[in-house]
Parts: structure tokens; C-alpha cells; sequence
């Protein structure tokens, strides 16, 4: 607060994608305490300020950036780094042997012959959220790897390997179809992009994310029986029986555009931001498990169109500074433009959106790798 009056920072293509995406959604609460009640707006209010984190933690990082390197910023990202991997040993653990200490989670449980196993999320409120997050970080470092970049990441080449295999192993046990999806486009995406690909590091990487899948098979035969029938299995059936496939959720996609069909008051503005799982206004709550659905229902057209706006900012800013010729910010480019190319594959089965812890730390690697950009491109002009 005391330095407040010292910041600096001007609006970039980034700032003003967050803030269209902010305030697009925000236009959709007044009718959430008009549509449904007093809670349900209250409740749509209190999840929107839980979003918009990201705005002050994007804007501190810009508005104070040092005038030249220094060592505290660039080691932001192994601490980064580092705090993933811990996040991700504690979701492994507490899955295999739950540790107790007791926090609000979701009723996400694997049914097994004789028991019954709760997915593993962390310190997450749910699975997919806490896959979600390694999801980043497995990313990155697969793609460091990949690259030969190990030290943008400040940490050495084989403990690098192990981070990956063990983010990889947090994001297998979470069990989410979405975040396995998002996190092989993320890595195609990183693979497509990075420059110095060798074919050794590439197997190497398929290694270490195949470590996993060796240990569960292994070690847990009746958990590698529901990962290849119950999650796997199910997506063979896309074509015979669609909502099975999806456990469910073709339906719900069904139901949620026949309510915008009968109803095309709502197309605009929406109902209110994160309403759909308390509102009566459809007579129960309704889990689209479709991040654009949601947007649409929710936020209406404004909402979407907020959203499309930030990302089509995202993905514009990062392809090109990901073939910069500043090798730090080009790899960091690299990996947050593919990471935004997974989660866009996520929200077609996860409201990824609504993880705003996730958010805020996507938002904060944005603007630390664009005060990288900008400061080497003063220093070679």
C-alpha cells in the first residue's frame, strides 16, 4: 500500500483481455439477485471476487516490475516450481494414505471391489482442480526438458525428470479425463512450438509421464482395472451411447441448450455468474461440466464474448513473443500459450474457469513473462 503511489504500468493486450473477461461476467450478478433471491446473487458476487483475484496479482506484478533483472524475480519461478511439486506429493500421499486433516472436498470416490477411494486433489476442493494445477507445471517442466531449457527453471536436469514424473503421477491418480486431455495438448502444443527438439529428450519425457502408469499397474490392479474400464473404457462407447461416455453429461449439454432455446431472455446477460449448481429457476441445480455452456447460460453472450476476447489476447501475445528471440521470454511464452491451448480443450469437459487459485497463478506467470519481454527488448533496442 505504501509503494502504491510508485507503480507504473500501462494497458497492454493482456490487462484489458482480463478486465473485458471481468467485467463481462460481472455484468450477469444483478440478474442473479433478480432471477433467483438475495443468496444466490450474494453467492454469485462472493464467486466472482473469488475470480477476480487474478486482476490485483496481474496488476502488482506489472505496475512494480524492477527496471533491470534482479534474482528475486527470476527465482519466482522455480519457487513456483517447486511449490507445485510439493502441492502434487501431497496429493499422492494424502490419496494413498489419506492423511487427517479435514477441509471441504467434493464427493468424487472410485468404487472398487471391497472399497471405496476418494479421488486424490490435494489441499484442492476437488479433483479436477488440483489436476488442473500440476497440469501447469507438468507442462512446463516436460517442455523445458524438451527444449533444453532447464535452466529457466533453475533446477538440474535429472531432478527435473522427477518433478515431471511425479506432477504426472498427481495428475494420473486425480483421475479426470479433461485434465489428461488439456495436459497432451498442452505438451503437443509445447512440442510444436519449442526450437531444438532432440528425439532422446522426447523419449525421455514419455518415459517419465509413462513411469505412472507402470506403478498403478503394478502396484494397484484394481485401480488399473477402473482407470482401463470405467475411464478409458468409456470413451469407446462415444458413438453407441454418448452420455454414458461422457458420465452424463450429454444429457445435461442437451437439457442447458433447450433451456436457452425456450428461453432467449436469457441469451444477453445471463442468469448470474455460478448460479447454475443454487438457483430454483430450473427447478434443481444443474453441473454443466462445460465451461463454455456455463458461460453461456450463466453470463450470456456478453460473458462468452468476454472470455473468447481474453483468450484470443492470450494466445495472440504469446505466439509471437514465443518466437522472440529473448530465449527466457520465448520459453515462457511457449509455455503459457500451450498451457491456454489445454485448458480451452478442458473447458469442453471442466469449468476450468471457476478454479480461481489456478487463475491467479496462470495470470501472475503472464505477467512476470511479459516483464521479461519488455525488459529485453529495451535492453537490445
Amino acid at each position: 500500500v505504501m509503494r502504491l503511489p510508485h507503480i507504473r504500468w500501462e494497458w497492454d493486450p493482456l490487462s484489458k483481455g482480463l478486465v473485458a473477461f471481468l467485467a463481462a461476467t460481472a455484468a450477469s450478478i444483478p440478474f442473479a439477485f433478480w432471477l433467483s433471491g438475495t443468496s444466490t446473487g450474494l453467492n454469485s458476487l462472493s464467486r466472482w471476487l473469488l475470480l477476480s483475484h487474478a486482476a490485483p496479482v496481474y496488476f502488482l506484478i506489472r505496475g512494480f516490475a524492477p527496471g533491470k533483472t534482479v534474482r528475486s524475480e527470476r527465482g519466482i519461478f522455480r519457487l513456483l516450481l517447486l511449490g507445485s511439486v510439493v502441492s502434487a506429493a501431497y496429493g499422492i500421499v494424502d490419496f494413498v494414505w489419506p492423511i487427517p486433516l479435514a477441509h471441504p472436498a467434493a464427493d468424487q470416490f472410485i468404487w472398487l471391489e471391497g472399497a471405496v477411494v476418494r479421488r486424490a486433489q490435494g489441499v484442492f476442493y476437488e479433483s479436477s482442480n488440483f489436476a488442473n494445477f500440476c497440469g501447469f507445471f507438468l507442462t512446463a517442466a516436460s517442455a523445458a526438458f524438451l527444449a533444453h531449457r532447464e535452466r529457466f527453471l533453475g533446477v538440474p536436469r535429472s531432478l527435473l525428470i522427477v518433478f515431471t514424473s511425479i506432477l504426472s503421477l498427481a495428475v494420473l491418480v486425480a483421475f479426470s479425463r479433461s485434465t489428461w486431455a488439456s495436459v497432451l495438448t498442452a505438451l503437443l502444443a509445447s512440442f510444436i512450438l519449442a526450437r531444438f527438439v532432440r528425439l532422446p529428450r522426447g523419449i525421455a519425457v514419455l518415459a517419465a509421464i509413462s513411469i505412472p502408469l507402470c506403478l498403478l499397474w503394478t502396484f494397484s490392479p484394481g485401480l488399473w482395472d477402473y482407470l482401463v474400464t470405467a475411464r478409458l473404457g468409456r470413451l469407446f462407447e462415444i458413438l453407441d451411447d454418448p452420455n454414458f461416455a461422457t458420465s452424463g453429461r450429454f444429457d445435461t449439454w442437451i437439457r442447458v441448450l433447450g433451456i436457452l432455446r425456450d428461453n432467449p431472455q436469457y441469451l444477453l446477460f445471463g442468469i448470474g455468474y455460478k448460479t447454475l449448481t443454487v438457483t430454483r429457476l430450473f427447478h434443481g441445480e444443474i453441473v454443466t461440466d462445460n465451461g463454455y455452456l456455463s458461460l453461456l447460460l450463466e453470463t450470456g453472450l456478453v460473458g462468452l464474448a468476454g472470455f473468447l476476447f481474453w483468450t484470443r489476447s492470450i494466445l495472440r501475445v504469446f505466439y509471437r513473443l514465443a518466437h522472440s528471440v529473448h530465449e527466457v521470454s520465448a520459453f515462457w511464452a511457449t509455455v503459457l500459450f500451450s498451457i491456454w491451448c489445454g485448458e480451452l480443450v478442458q473447458l469442453l469437459a471442466a469449468d476450468a474457469t471457476t478454479y480461481w487459485r489456478n487463475i491467479s497463478v496462470f495470470t501472475a506467470l503472464m505477467a512476470l513473462t511479459l516483464n521479461l519481454a519488455e525488459r529485453a527488448e529495451r535492453e537490445t533496442a
